[in-house]
């Protein structure tokens, strides 16, 4: 069977996070600053009383914000800024965008460690915004959110390329004050890292309840794409009460729970689609890696008598390892029985270890299904049920579901499926009842085997016209069952190894001088790279290169200071494919 080959390097699997290539797809809205009308620089050693200017440079971002008008563009040089930032009825245009960015790359810290509020942001943007962009910037330590888009009208607003970590709530929070009418509208959250958020600690002396890590409420058209997120308390990714016309898609995630205070069952999600009280429609979820262990990968539902319509999932791999003590633990998940309208979920890779829960639930009844589809799923792990259908009846299929050739694997036994009427009534039509044949489960590696039953088993009719790395569907005589297309010409993810220091190291000596990881290409072909540091100590990229070990050389290691890392192929363009496959942290350097 000759298969068509992408010679691109594929999407890299470490013990860390899954890395993606660049969707080939067209995102929903793009978001990128056409003009700038003048540009003003902000330095740690600045004075507000100056007029702005590289060799005369304001103090504060805010001063800043207070300042610019449509198409200016300012430039942050490195250090750290003690404040925080609102942006009140800041305007720019469809042509002269506002950008707030890091100066040549320098290291920008915003820390708002200490500094009083109430349900505010390190940034915050407030109603009567429009078409601001904020990049290049690391936003740390609040008792309340990273990034707040608040308010009744704000339009097109970017976050790209931040890292942003140690909040209180949410790493974003875009809300749109409870009005059905009005949105905050056209919002991109792309290349961005946010870790320990929703973390339960205090920053400050004033305290909010936490919301999501990243967290879209009534958001009218919203891009959320190539993010990586870990340490989060509750959900992850949650667009909720009246989000509508956006996409989720390549981002990374990991649901490894950083303290038992976060082992908060249904409520740690990766991904999350709720109505809450109204109706969230049109929404694509594609293309993103969901790992970790405990919590659900992807959940749809409406917790308060709200509904989900015109919802499609597809080319997402969730590959899930069992918690000891964690009892809700499932791929997708759907907890609440709402209105499910126009409902797709298809081309998924579910892979849930040893955990005793089914891959995948469905929750709804009979009266609240209309026009879904379950379709080319592949749904394996070690759970008796691999497939649940919660309040749905096998005799109330016809007119409601489409369930078909989807593929389930128990490992370690007979899989079953359970409905209201009874365990083992149907797994629909076309199904596949044996091993997918992964290329390595241990390895979280779920391209498949020359030998997979999936490889053109699947519905042409419920399949997207690429796969997951962006290769075209089909590539043989059929469709594959699952997320990725079998290639023939195997170009398995590279692999790394021998990483020093390794992640999470304590009081690493001062006098360190290099970091060093191996990677190696399982085909003996060559590849790109890039290592990087924050703050920066140091970087390095190369082209053409072969397996073995790579070091980066480090310099100006300061006492006490906690240095992240990360390690990626790909171009170091701003915008590298794929984003940041293996990163680590090295804590407190120590007087040794």
């Amino acid at each position: 069977m000759k298969r068509k080959i992408d010679r691109k390097k594929r999407s890299i699997l470490c013990v860390l996070f899954v890395a993606m290539t660049l969707s080939l797809l067209t995102p929903y809205f793009l978001t990128t600053p056409v003009s700038a009308a003048g540009s003003y620089y902000v330095s740690t050693s600045g004075s507000n009383s100056n007029p702005g200017t590289l060799s005369q440079p304001w103090k504060t971002i805010q001063k800043a914000a207070d300042t610019v008008t449509a198409g200016d563009t300012v430039y942050i040089r490195g250090g750290t800024y003690h404040e925080k930032v609102t942006f009140s009825d800041v305007q720019g245009t469809a042509s002269s965008w506002i950008t707030f960015s890091s100066y040549n790359n320098e290291d920008v810290i915003v820390d708002a460690y200490g500094l009083s509020g109430s349900y505010d942001g390190i940034i915050q943007i407030k109603d009567g915004c429009s078409y601001i962009r904020i990049t290049g910037l690391e936003l740390k330590r609040t008792a309340n959110h990273g990034v707040f888009v608040q308010g009744g009208e704000i339009n097109h607003i970017r976050i790209d390329h931040c890292v942003i970590h140690d909040c209180e709530s949410s790493g974003i929070y875009c809300y749109s004050e409870g009005q059905p009418t009005k949105y905050v509208r056209n919002v991109e959250f792309d290349y961005n890292t946010v870790y320990d958020v929703n973390n339960g600690r205090s920053y400050s002396t004033s305290s909010i309840s936490p919301q999501e890590a990243i967290s879209f409420s009534n958001v009218q058209g919203f891009n959320i794409h190539h993010n990586t997120l870990s340490s989060f308390g509750k959900e992850g990714i949650d667009v909720k009460s009246g989000s509508n016309t956006g996409s989720i898609h390549h981002n990374t995630i990991s649901t490894s729970l950083a303290s038992p205070a976060f082992q908060w069952d249904y409520n740690h999600i990766g991904i999350y689609v709720d109505g809450y009280v109204r109706k969230n429609h049109d929404i694509t979820v594609y293309s993103n890696t969901v790992t970790g262990y405990g919590g659900l990968g992807i959940a749809i539902g409406a917790e308060s008598g709200g509904s989900i319509e015109d919802i499609s999932v597809y080319n997402n791999v969730i590959a899930l390892s069992h918690l000891s003590g964690h009892t809700n633990f499932r791929g997708i998940d759907s907890f609440y029985n709402c209105p499910w309208k126009d409902i797709s979920i298809y081309c998924n890779t579910v892979y849930t270890g040893t955990s005793t829960n089914s891959p995948i639930r469905i929750f709804p009844s009979a009266s609240n299904l209309v026009n879904v589809v379950i379709a080319n799923n592949i749904v394996s792990g070690a759970s008796y049920d691999l497939i649940v259908f919660q309040e749905l009846r096998s005799t109330e299929i016809s007119g409601r579901l489409t369930l078909r050739n989807n593929l389930y694997y128990r490992y370690g036994g007979s899989g079953h499926n359970t409905w209201k009427d009874g365990a083992d009534k149907t797994w629909g039509s076309g199904a596949v009842l044996t091993d997918p044949k992964f290329v390595s489960t241990s390895s979280s590696n779920f391209h498949l085997l020359s030998s997979s039953p999936a490889i053109n088993a699947g519905y042409s009719s419920a399949a997207p016209t690429n796969d997951f790395e962006g290769n075209v569907r089909p590539q043989g005589n059929g469709i594959d069952i699952g997320a990725y297309e079998y290639l023939s010409t195997t170009n398995n993810p590279v692999a790394f190894s021998a990483i020093s220091p390794a992640n999470g190291t304590a009081s690493v000596p001062i006098t360190t001088s290099s970091l060093s990881v191996t990677i190696t290409d399982p085909e003996g072909g060559t590849f790109s790279y890039t290592i990087q540091t924050r703050p920066n100590v140091g970087s390095k990229s190369a082209t053409g290169s072969s397996s073995g070990a790579k070091t980066c050389t480090l310099s100006g290691l300061a006492y006490g200071t906690t240095y992240r890392w990360w390690v990626h192929p790909g171009p170091a363009d701003g915008i590298p494919s794929p984003r940041f496959p293996l990163q680590g942290t090295v804590r407190r350097c120590s007087h040794r």
